[in-house]
């Protein structure tokens, strides 16, 4: 996959902020986690925030945080506007471990769900 040179040194940077924040631990995040994250935009060009989700996601394994981004389970997020001067621009991210049985607990909460709206209609 071709990453531009802006794109690289994006991906430089955000590393070394993540491994300078983590104090170099490796895969503080072993099993299944939720990421959250608030991009705040340096210009006030539009952009998909869909489009960032990988390059974020691809930065949190690279920089030894999660193990692999299939840990991901669940994750929220957030477009601001430019933001007046003297604010940061750039992306927070929240990393939580999530239970180990996240997946069995959410798949039996939406087959009851399912299952009441079936027998209600």
């Amino acid at each position: 996959m071709f990453i531009p040179p802006k794109g690289r040194a994006w991906f430089r940077e955000a590393e070394a902020c993540i491994r300078g924040a983590l104090g170099y631990q490796e895969f503080l995040f072993r099993g299944k986690v939720k990421v959250d994250f608030m991009l705040v935009p340096p210009t006030a060009r539009m952009f998909d925030i869909d489009n960032r989700d990988k390059a974020l996601f691809d930065v949190l394994q690279k920089a030894c945080l999660i193990m692999d981004d299939a840990q991901i389970y669940t994750s929220e997020r957030w477009k601001l506007d430019k933001q007046p001067k003297g604010c940061y621009a750039g992306a927070y991210i929240r990393v939580q471990a999530l239970p180990n049985d996240y997946g069995e607990i959410l798949t039996e909460d939406l087959r009851l769900q399912w299952e009441a709206y079936c027998t209600s209609m």
